[in-house]
């Protein structure tokens, strides 16, 4: 099986799909653990199961606005970044992006109905993962936003994942919108991290 490694790259590779060309990503043929024939390692399992928990715990967490939770699951010098846009390093700089990505509760006005109860989920598939080495593995899976409006953006996470202290975080990810809803949810918070960033430039 190839593996790849992502890398930044003004012109990606022809015959890239198109999820990672928009990203601005070129997958690199890279010597990886699933470029031999013998059969998997423990701890090759234990690495890949504790990749794809630490996947599901990043959408379970930031969907229920557990922050602390989420924060924990990227090394002291990640780099998280929306693609097209800033790149956000280190935990406080990618908590504010967590932060401003908050909508604020709709109030019930008068007498009327009570608002709607919104919600949002995180749905990830077609999870790769390639093992560099014991403490060194890159992925690339699919995602799907859905909130009580319905399908809201979709695109494609593009990560690099360290062991540290026995546990395996996100030491950068990279997020690619492929398609979203016009005034949905995603867009909104786009235009509110927008502002944020302005707000924080002018002090």
């Amino acid at each position: 099986m190839v593996g790849w490694s992502a890398r930044a790259s003004v012109q990606p590779d022809a015959g890239e799909s198109p999820t990672i060309a928009r990203a601005g990503l070129e997958f690199a043929r890279v010597e990886t653990r699933n470029d031999r024939e013998s059969p998997l390692e423990h701890w090759e399992l234990a690495a890949r199961e504790s990749i794809r928990d630490l996947v599901a715990r990043y959408n379970v967490s930031g969907d229920a606005g557990r922050f602390e939770e989420t924060l924990a699951l990227f090394a002291e010098d990640a780099v998280l970044e929306i693609s097209g846009g800033r790149s956000y390093r280190g935990i406080d700089e990618i908590e504010s992006l967590l932060q401003a990505a908050v909508e604020p509760a709709p109030e019930r006005t008068g007498d009327g109905p009570p608002p709607v109860r919104r919600f949002i989920r995180h749905f990830t598939a077609t999870h790769r993962i390639d093992l560099e080495d014991e403490a060194r593995a890159a992925g690339c899976c699919y995602y799907a936003v859905l909130t009580n409006a319905g399908l809201d953006h979709w695109g494609c996470y593009v990560d690099r994942y360290v062991l540290r202290a026995g546990r395996w975080l996100f030491a950068a990810r990279t997020v690619s919108v492929d398609g979203a809803v016009a005034g949905g949810w995603g867009e909104r918070a786009l235009q509110r991290t927008a502002a944020g960033h302005a707000g924080g430039d002018e002090r």
